[in-house]
């Protein structure tokens, strides 16, 4: 993981409740099975990147839009989009 691209997003990734609100209003969740939703390949995800695991879960995080209303809905802050973002740029490394 790159330190420095994620060091504005890294300390949000401890907030996430696992609520699933965003998942909720996720536009590209609720038509495709493939995007297991926002937390799914971003907070979650992040944890077992960080950990070394293998890329998980695989490349999902290409369906996300980017629309940012996971951020709008998150109780908590987390900055779930610039994650995903961050994700996608490092799997497509």
């Amino acid at each position: 993981m790159h330190t420095e691209s994620w060091q504005s997003v890294g300390p949000t990734l401890d907030e996430c409740i696992k609520c699933n609100i965003c998942a909720s209003y996720c536009p590209v969740a609720a038509v495709t099975d493939l995007f297991p939703g926002p937390k799914y390949v971003g907070p979650q995800a992040q944890r077992f990147r960080e950990n070394g695991q293998p890329q998980t879960p695989d490349h999902s995080v290409d369906y996300c839009s980017g629309c940012r209303v996971c951020n709008e809905v998150c109780p908590t802050g987390v900055h779930i989009t610039e994650i995903n973002t961050r994700a996608r740029a490092e799997l497509a490394a």
